[in-house]
C-alpha cells in the first residue's frame, strides 16, 4: 500500500517541479488537493490494514504542521514562495512528521548545493569579470545576511530541492 502512496506523491512532486520551472509558481489547485489526498490516503491505508485511524490522522496532521513549521521562517523572510511551503506541507500530510522534518533538512542542503553550483556556472559564463565580482560580493553578503546578487532569470525553483530531498529520503529508508 505504501508504494501507491509514494507513487501518487511522486507524480504530485513532478507536476509541481514542471509548473515551478515553467511559471515559477506551484498552483493551489495542486497543493491543496495534495494535502487533503495525503490525509485521505493515510486514513484509507489505516482502515485497510486495520490500524488506528486516529494515529493515521495524527501522522498526517503533524506532518502537515511540520512542513509548514520548518519552511515558515525562510518563507517569511522571502527565501522562497508560498507554493514551496504548501508543497512540503503536502509531503507532510502524506509522509508524517519525521520524514518531513528530515526531507526539509535535506532540501535546505540540496538547495544550498544547487545554489552554489548555479553561482559557479554564472561565474564561468558570460561577463567573467562582472560575474566574479558578484560571486565575491555574494560570499560577503552570505556572511552579512544581505540579499545575494543573482538576476531573477537565474533563480532556482526550490521545488527541485524538495523533490530530490523526498527521493533521497525514501532511498535512505529503503536501501540504507
Amino acid at each position: 500500500m505504501d508504494f501507491i502512496k509514494y507513487l501518487i506523491l511522486f507524480f504530485i512532486l513532478i507536476i509541481a517541479v514542471i509548473s515551478d520551472i515553467k511559471s515559477r509558481k506551484i498552483p493551489n489547485k495542486l497543493t491543496f488537493p495534495a494535502i487533503i489526498l495525503g490525509l485521505v490516503i493515510n486514513l484509507v491505508i489505516s482502515f485497510i490494514e486495520k490500524k488506528s485511524l486516529l494515529m493515521s490522522l495524527r501522522l498526517s496532521l503533524l506532518g502537515f504542521i511540520t512542513g509548514i513549521g520548518i519552511y515558515f521562517i525562510p518563507f517569511a523572510i522571502g527565501g522562497f514562495g508560498a507554493g514551496d511551503v504548501k508543497l512540503i506541507a503536502a509531503v507532510g500530510s502524506f509522509m508524517g512528521t519525521r520524514f518531513t522534518l528530515l526531507a526539509g533538512i535535506y532540501s535546505f542542503i540540496i538547495g544550498g548545493v544547487l545554489a552554489i553550483l548555479l553561482l559557479l556556472i554564472k561565474t564561468i559564463s558570460g561577463n567573467k569579470e562582472e560575474n566574479l565580482n558578484n560571486s565575491i560580493k555574494n560570499i560577503f553578503n552570505f556572511f552579512t545576511y544581505k540579499t545575494p546578487i543573482i538576476p531573477s532569470k537565474t533563480t532556482l525553483p526550490f521545488s527541485i530541492s524538495i523533490f530530490l530531498a523526498v527521493i533521497i529520503r525514501l532511498y535512505v529508508i529503503y536501501f540504507i
